[in-house]
């Protein structure tokens, strides 16, 4: 699969409007964390943006199993979608994470443990 080009970026984008306005988006750091350790997130998405310290401390605090990526958008992309300033978020619904998933291409960085 290509890199996620403009077009594609704005699918994953609309799938994670939609997530939200569902109620299964979860945004930040603590609120992810809480979601995986009650095995409610399928998947996490970090923002390009977020710092190295951030993601560690993230990754630390999730189970093994649940998959983490990075999209090739910024915390201010991330806000414009979820209405609030982050850029860790976790998907709480498993089709949704299985529809953004097939929007990533294998170049995105696949953070999985």
């Amino acid at each position: 699969m290509p890199p996620m080009n403009e077009a594609t970026q704005r699918k994953a984008l609309g799938l994670l409007s939609l997530c939200r306005r569902a109620g299964r988006l979860t945004t930040g750091m603590e609120a992810t964390l809480e979601k995986a350790q009650k095995g409610e997130a399928f998947l996490v998405l970090l923002a390009e943006d977020l710092s190295p310290r951030s993601a560690a401390r993230l990754r630390q605090g999730l189970p093994e199993q649940l998959p983490v990526r990075s999209l090739p958008c910024t915390m201010q992309t991330f806000s414009t979608v979820t209405g609030k300033n982050s850029g860790i978020l976790a998907v709480c619904d498993e089709n949704f994470a299985g529809g953004i998933r097939a929007y990533l291409s294998d170049d995105e960085e696949d953070l999985d443990r």
